[in-house]
């Protein structure tokens, strides 16, 4: 087996999320065919980012690595944080229905699909505040963020496959953590307020993130 033991964990997690974004799609609603065609560039983009990003992963040094993942909890954290802020203190809400022009969902794919293989996260992280802070629609975003999961899996799980960084026990091992979580998460997802699993879930990645920094 190449790599170190972190290549190894990032390449077994990207393999997680493969079955942990089949579960959310397979949850969710279906997207219309117009949809489909109109984030072709998204997913299109982060397969190749996701691609490049996990073949860096056999070269950066592991604090890069480390540094990388502790930088995206925190931001990503952060964020939702001062979003529910905004929306708190928010004098109409936004109904907005656009969505991103082709290039520019080309270009936020292929910086997703990188980092997100890089850091060996399943996309979501970084997708999520991207469309949110764009006013993009919030329904829409969060459902687009589920589906992501998939390219970007497929993409860094083949990438590590190749080089020999991929042990599919541990892939699996890490599966059978995150695929019923994933599944009880979106089961307390519908009994829970948004704003309180928010709070809950921004804690634990500023947390994480700030451990991974600092630590």
């Amino acid at each position: 087996m190449r790599g170190d033991p972190l290549t190894n964990a990032i390449a077994a997690s990207s393999f997680a999320f493969l079955l942990t974004g089949a579960l959310a799609l397979a949850q969710s609603a279906e997207p219309t065919l117009k949809q489909l065609r109109a984030e072709a560039p998204l997913h299109a983009a982060a397969l190749l980012g996701a691609a490049a990003g996990a073949a860096q992963t056999a070269w950066a040094p592991e604090a890069w690595i480390r540094l990388w993942i502790g930088l995206i909890a925190l931001g990503s954290g952060a964020y939702n944080l001062w979003a529910l802020f905004r929306v708190q203190h928010s004098t109409h809400r936004d109904a907005s229905a656009r969505w991103p022009e082709p290039r520019t969902l080309a270009g936020i794919g292929l910086v997703v699909g990188l980092g997100s293989a890089f850091s060996g996260t399943g996309g979501p992280l970084l997708l999520l505040p991207c469309l949110l802070a764009g006013g993009y629609s919030v329904a829409r975003s969060v459902r687009c963020a589920l589906a992501i999961q998939v390219p970007i899996a497929l993409a860094a799980t083949g990438t590590h496959w190749l080089a020999g960084r991929l042990d599919l026990a541990l892939g699996f091992a890490v599966a059978a953590i995150l695929v019923p979580c994933a599944w009880l998460g979106q089961r307390l997802a519908l009994r829970a307020s948004d704003r309180r699993l928010r709070q809950m879930a921004s804690s634990i990645l500023i947390g994480t993130g700030l451990w991974l920094v600092f630590v």
